[in-house]
């Protein structure tokens, strides 16, 4: 069985008032750490390539859909 992405260590980023200048230099360090990261509301996936990854998978769906 594969691992759980709570066992994984990830960077954390809280979004909670931050100016927009600030998030930005927060979001680019975590994505050269990894490809994901804790948010307050869940997990964030960082760079683009794989957020299109995402979007073409059909295992996944959006729960708004």
């Amino acid at each position: 069985m594969g691992a759980t992405v709570h066992g994984l260590d990830l960077p954390e980023l809280d979004l909670v008032d931050a100016e927009r200048a600030e998030l930005v230099e927060a979001f680019e360090a975590a994505s050269r750490q990894h490809w994901l990261c804790r948010v307050p509301v869940g997990y964030a996936v960082t760079r683009h390539e794989d957020v299109t990854a995402i979007l073409r998978e059909r295992r996944f769906h959006s729960a708004l859909s």
